[in-house]
């Protein structure tokens, strides 16, 4: 089992906080810039979870999503992020998590020549072991998502299995709790 948190965002520090307290690890993506504007963990944080055992992972430059940008910028996004926080920790940054789960084939060629081992996205509902290591998909997300949102993912990822997951335990229920 893994945990992954997105955005840098300064809750983070709780996060952190919580998941030692039940001796879970956990992925933190960090963008380079905070998403919408918002403020994210400073270098000292980023540093100190990657002291305490947890994994810091690469969430682009800007927190945009990438496959509106040209092959360029995508290189400018997803390379830089890597080598500031390689930077920052000293050593190498392994996984992405692709901004506000949006990919496609150049993306994920940009991220794999930049040198990452793998990355996230947002697929919901997945239960299987075996996926391309850039597109690794996700169970349960840990946000208070409309129906709608979950239906128009699954459908996105054409992703029968989850869908059929989805009908038979989760759509009763009011929250992802």
């Amino acid at each position: 089992m893994t945990t992954s948190w997105d955005d840098g965002d300064p809750s983070d520090i709780r996060i952190s906080e919580l998941l030692r307290g039940y001796n879970l690890t956990g992925t933190f993506y960090v963008p380079i810039t905070g998403y919408q504007g918002r403020q994210i963990i400073s270098t000292e944080i980023i540093r100190a979870l990657s002291s305490e055992g947890f994994e810091i992972g690469g969430h682009s430059v800007s927190h945009q999503s990438l496959p509106k940008f040209g092959r360029k910028q995508v290189e400018h996004e997803v390379r830089k992020c890597k080598q500031i926080l390689e930077q920052i920790l000293g050593e190498k940054v392994n996984m992405f998590c692709y901004p506000n789960g949006r990919f496609n084939a150049e993306v994920v060629r940009e991220v794999r020549d930049a040198g990452y081992r793998g990355a996230r996205t947002t697929r919901m509902l997945s239960l299987g072991s075996e996926f391309p290591p850039f597109e690794m998909p996700t169970t349960l997300q840990a946000y208070p998502h409309a129906v709608r949102s979950y239906l128009r993912n699954l459908g996105r990822a054409r992703n029968a299995s989850g869908l059929g997951t989805y009908m038979s335990c989760f759509r009763k229920t009011p929250t992802w709790v």
